[in-house]
């Protein structure tokens, strides 16, 4: 891939459903995930979406799942 096109998809978010989809795990448990702070996120108003590339990466280290708060 080319560096220009790395940026744009770098740009790219997905809302909540989308991103638990394509992680193969429920909105729930990315909820707790980015509540946490394992997973990051971009809150706007009251949307929460996931960057592709953010969500890529977490896959990449393995992952890790942080500590669910209560």
């Amino acid at each position: 891939m080319n560096a220009r096109y790395e940026a744009y998809v770098d740009q790219i978010l997905i809302d909540s459903a989308r991103a638990a989809d394509l992680l193969s795990i429920s909105p729930r448990k990315l909820g707790e995930l980015g509540n946490t702070g394992a997973i990051s996120r971009v809150v706007i108003g009251r949307a929460v979406r996931f960057r592709l590339a953010d969500l890529h990466r977490w896959v990449e280290r393995g992952c890790p799942c942080g500590e669910v708060k209560r």
